[in-house]
């Protein structure tokens, strides 16, 4: 994916966060596992998935029939 793409998923999504692994490449989960880990466990530790209101406010609006 490139970066750009990223940085725009993060930002649409309300709890979204780019995280870039330096030294690794295509497969993360190859390159850089024990980082990988430790990122997805501070994320899921510490968002709160409890209030999505903001989450409304962030999504496009559906296009026109």
């Amino acid at each position: 994916m490139p970066p750009e793409h990223g940085r725009r998923l993060a930002d649409l999504l309300v709890q979204g966060r780019l995280v870039e692994i330096e030294d690794s490449y295509t497969l993360i989960p190859l390159d850089q596992p024990a980082q990988l880990a430790r990122l997805i466990q501070e994320f899921t530790h510490t968002s709160d998935t409890s209030d999505t209101s903001e989450m409304a406010e962030r999504l496009p609006e559906p296009p026109a029939p």
